[in-house]
């Protein structure tokens, strides 16, 4: 089954990928550092799972040049292009933000979390609240990722 991880932090992204691959064995893992690159493997992979990092640079960094534009809201971003393109790839956000100041009317992880209840209702599997320091969100992962494996 394909996983996508759409995350511009390493740290992290290697955190969840050791997580995953040591808890399940039956996901195949890619990874995506932006917003373009996840789309564009959305689009042409059509994984099963998607983990959306909130916060994502619109391009991939190279050679330590930066991404382009910080989305503040890049993981929504992907999740309303994956509905608009009516791609079958369920998703869920896991981020280190609890808050967000764009946007009032998502403000708080619980903002989006009902908008996206609403919205994306058959796609969407929650929102994970991710500390490095924390292992609640491993629990939470792996409650949503067990039905899939």
């Amino acid at each position: 089954m394909k996983l996508l991880i759409v995350e511009d932090g390493q740290y992290k992204s290697e955190r969840v990928v050791e997580y995953i691959e040591t808890t399940f064995d039956s996901f195949e893992i890619s990874i995506a550092c932006s917003y373009s690159t996840g789309v564009k493997f959305i689009v042409e992979e059509r994984p099963e799972i998607v983990i959306l990092d909130m916060s994502l640079p619109t391009f991939d960094e190279v050679n330590g040049q930066g991404g382009g534009d910080k989305r503040m809201y890049g993981g929504l971003d992907i999740a309303r292009q994956i509905q608009r393109r009516k791609i079958n790839s369920s998703f869920l956000f896991l981020t280190q933000h609890e808050s967000f100041t764009e946007n009032p009317k998502l403000g708080k992880r619980s903002d989006i979390d009902r908008m996206a209840k609403e919205t994306y209702a058959e796609l969407y599997l929650g929102y994970i609240y991710y500390e490095h320091n924390g292992f609640k969100w491993k629990d939470e992962l792996k409650d949503i990722l067990s039905s899939y494996a």
